[in-house]
């Protein structure tokens, strides 16, 4: 196996194990929040009393701000907010790998593409935290 080779079976071997690490923690944090959830909320252990917990005035977060403090204060929803983004951000993550694998390999076009649609995640997350 070339030298070239053994790189690249690497850096897709650090691509997999970047989208597991980011599966892997993002349910850990949700699941954390759902228990913070059950436990500070015996409430929610009732059938059908999710309702109470996710309905806009309940214990919902709005903004970023409100999720970094509500992290500070263990509020469940704020864990699963961020649980949630965590998920979302781990495609986001193998993107711009992707994109230094194709540099790797010299392939300038998938470079642009993959170069575009990095873009358009950073634009739809910025875009998408301001209507927060």
């Amino acid at each position: 196996m070339k030298d070239g080779d053994k790189r690249l079976e690497l850096l897709e071997i650090t691509l997999g194990r970047t989208l597991r690490a980011g599966l892997i923690s993002s349910i850990s944090v949700i699941l954390f929040g759902i228990v913070l959830a059950i436990v500070n909320h015996p409430e929610l252990r009732e059938a059908g009393s999710l309702h109470k917990f996710i309905a806009p005035g309940g214990y919902a977060l709005t903004g970023f701000h409100g999720i970094v403090d509500g992290l500070k204060e263990f509020k469940a929803m704020a864990w699963i907010s961020l649980g949630i983004f965590m998920l979302i951000l781990t495609p986001t993550v193998r993107v711009g790998i992707s994109f230094f694998i194709f540099w790797y390999q010299g392939d300038k076009k998938f470079m642009v593409i993959t170069a575009i649609v990095f873009t358009l995640l950073m634009v739809s997350l910025v875009l998408g935290s301001t209507v927060l």
